[in-house]
């Protein structure tokens, strides 16, 4: 059994292994292209995913030519990990697709290459204001004063928790206000306290090779990514990390991530009461947890920010097909149909779609409290990699690692983490 957060994988941790889908090739290598040489006049559409999600963008790329019989598209995918390996090497030679999907994460990092088209012209001719989108949604694409990417569907993060477990203990269950303080009494209550039933109030989903969570609960972040300056010591980082360490050594409701690991166990048996939420596909949850306990998702207490994820799509500075590439990219981030598809497994990032996601899903879903994490969607930061910056979330994970296991002080592990940082930024580039 997976913890609820490790019930499907990040895409962030993609980053760091492959994960082999459906007919991607060994060593990440794009395929799907109908041929080495694009026709003129074709465009050429690339996406990532797992099998279920390479399917459903093939699924929208259908829809458009079926809608617009007069386009000629070919499609070009691969499992994340080698989608994001390979496309800076397309972006150097020229032979990017000329629409493609990234992950909020790499929309910085890649950006430093030239591969991203600004969108901003294209929006305004097409007369689409940014309220089309969720509040914070279109936030990733964002970068140096252009606009590189539009948001497709969004992932919001909250807390999961056991219902059943918060009832046998009488614990009052979250709701959008909730603050830090009811958080850490309901971890305490539930944690085992002199009892036999072993039970943590909180998984540690923070991690320490992914502790983009952490450093940003309180609204924190480690660098600014377009000036390229550390910011790990502000109070706001440090604090953070204090609170996870606090979490573990002072509240003692919640294992390092090691002890996590060991439980195996985790959330879906009933040994955790509450875990980080990310929006994916519902399936992990129903097939694990659905039938044994009653559960739920909450907002952040009210303190807390923390990260958010999405998916975007691109177009390459570089196509030669410049108008049709945007109106293929306007209809996979703006159409309807296209929205109802994508939403087979995230939340759509239009408004109107997003709401008609939530009063259309299954009852064991549309009972989730989801709206309130929609909500907060733009308070939340986006954690940027790639290249360097991705260098720099190591030596991150590294030092929360050594405030879990060795106790280190959280301002000397931000001191160092400051310290490397600056030297991993001001020498290298993507």
């Amino acid at each position: 059994m997976k913890s609820l957060a490790g019930a499907q994988l990040s895409r962030r941790s993609l980053l760091r292994g492959s994960l082999a889908v459906g007919a991607a090739a060994a060593g990440g290598e794009l395929l799907g292209s109908c041929a080495p040489g694009r026709a003129p006049g074709t465009l050429l559409f690339g996406y990532y995913g797992s099998a279920d999600e390479l399917a459903v963008y093939k699924q929208v790329g259908d829809l458009y030519k079926k809608k617009n019989p007069h386009v000629k598209l070919e499609y070009t995918y691969a499992d994340p990990l080698g989608f994001f390996q390979k496309l800076p090497l397309l972006f150097r030679s020229g032979a990017a697709p000329d629409v493609f999907m990234a992950a909020e994460s790499w929309i910085s990092g890649l950006a430093q290459l030239g591969g991203y088209a600004d969108l901003r012209a294209d929006l305004d001719r097409s007369g689409i204001s940014e309220s089309v989108w969720l509040p914070g949604a279109l936030n990733a694409g964002k970068v140096g004063g252009k606009i590189l990417a539009l948001p497709v569907i969004v992932y919001p993060k909250g807390i999961g928790y056991n219902q059943t477990l918060f009832e046998k203990y009488h614990v009052p269950l979250p709701d959008p206000s909730w603050r830090q303080d009811d958080f850490l009494h309901a971890a305490q209550t539930i944690t085992d306290q002199g009892r036999s039933d072993g039970v943590w109030g909180m998984n540690n989903s923070f991690g320490t090779t992914q502790p983009y969570d952490l450093v940003t609960l309180y609204g924190g972040m480690i660098f600014n990514y377009e000036t390229r300056q550390m910011t790990a010591t502000e109070p706001a980082v440090v604090n953070a990390v204090r609170f996870g360490r606090d979490l573990m050594r002072k509240y003692k409701v919640m294992p390092n991530a090691a002890q996590t690991q060991a439980l195996l166990a985790g959330f879906p048996t009933g040994r955790f009461a509450m875990d980080i939420f990310a929006g994916y596909d519902m399936q992990p949850w129903d097939a694990q947890i659905g039938n044994k306990f009653k559960w739920n998702i909450a907002p952040y207490p009210r303190e807390w920010r923390g990260t958010y994820q999405n998916n975007n799509v691109a177009i390459s500075a570089k196509s030669h097909n410049r108008q049709a590439a945007w109106e293929l990219a306007k209809f996979i981030a703006t159409d309807p149909d296209a929205q109802q598809v994508q939403g087979q497994f995230a939340t759509p990032a239009v408004r109107t779609s997003a709401q008609r996601w939530l009063t259309a899903l299954p009852a064991k879903y549309s009972r989730l409290h989801w709206q309130p994490l929609l909500d907060r969607l733009h308070q939340q930061e986006v954690a940027y990699q790639g290249g360097e910056f991705t260098k720099v979330w190591d030596v991150m994970g590294q030092q929360v690692q050594s405030v879990e296991e060795l106790g280190t002080d959280p301002m000397k592990a931000m001191q160092t983490v400051q310290k490397r940082g600056t030297s991993i930024l001001s020498t290298q580039r993507i």
